[in-house]
């Protein structure tokens, strides 16, 4: 086993000291899924001591088709969010503190009861009783990787599944009348709309995502809890934004998050 202490260090430090490396050194490099999520739990212990921060959930990478073939990687990655990087709408966020400015819009979830364990897998019809309310969110995908595309996904796991921060919006309750394969949504850069899409993006639709979620962590022991936050992965193109952008995720009747790089 590869030494998990000092390759959490070796990603902390990437982070603290905006430094940009070809990938995680051989000796250190995460050989396995199970590695790469206990660097991971390691790196997310570090930030929290760093920023005196807490974990208020998790956020899911590859859920798309086409990130999945970008990064060559066989499904989806999940990290976990901080409270320090987790801002509400209309936040003004640092440029300079981030190395890129990935901007994802996504479907977000808020807990509303414990998931329990089960001996069936989990489904979007059966993962769908434990989420109380929808929330519109945008991630900023950040990473230290000269070329994230060719680091693999045990690299990307472990470095909390490459996540900077996220915008959440206000809860809807309604997205249960609501068809969320099909639902669009419209990211729009400084007043223009950058791209379009639907929640079918998202694995098929982002309850299917919330499945994976909840079947995943099932598998490492652990489940998912009530005022646990979720993100499920971008469901339309992503945008590198730029000091001074205005950001707005625009999920229609289910509302809109933004926010600026300053």
């Amino acid at each position: 086993m590869i030494n998990i202490n000092k390759c959490a260090h070796f990603l902390h430090k990437n982070r603290l000291d905006h430094r940009v490396v070809e990938n995680i050194p051989e000796p250190l490099c995460p050989q396995s899924v199970d590695e790469a999520y206990m660097v991971q739990e390691r790196l997310v212990s570090l930030m929290q001591e760093q920023h005196g921060s807490h974990a208020v959930g998790y956020k899911l990478a590859c859920t798309n088709q086409r990130v999945i073939d970008l990064l060559g990687v066989d499904g989806p990655l999940s990290g976990r969010m901080l409270s320090h990087s987790t801002h509400h709408s209309n936040a003004e966020l640092i440029a300079d503190g981030f190395n890129l400015r990935i901007v994802e819009l996504e479907f977000a979830f808020m807990l509303g009861r414990d998931v329990i364990v089960s001996e069936r897998p989990y489904d979007a019809v059966s993962i769908a009783p434990f989420i109380d309310s929808f929330r519109p969110a945008i991630e900023i995908v950040d990473h230290h990787f000269v070329d994230f595309t060719r680091v693999g996904g045990n690299a990307l796991a472990a470095d909390n599944a490459i996540h900077g921060a996220s915008v959440i919006g206000a809860p809807n309750s309604s997205w249960r009348n609501l068809d969320l394969s099909q639902h669009p949504v419209t990211l729009t850069i400084n007043g223009a709309p950058f791209a379009h899409g639907t929640g079918k993006n998202v694995l098929g639709s982002p309850l299917n995502a919330m499945a994976w979620l909840a079947n995943h962590l099932q598998s490492r022991g652990t489940l998912l809890m009530s005022g646990d936050l979720v993100t499920t992965g971008t469901a339309c193109e992503i945008y590198n934004a730029q000091k001074n952008d205005r950001i707005i995720a625009d999920f229609g009747e289910l509302g809109s998050v933004s926010a600026r790089f300053v």
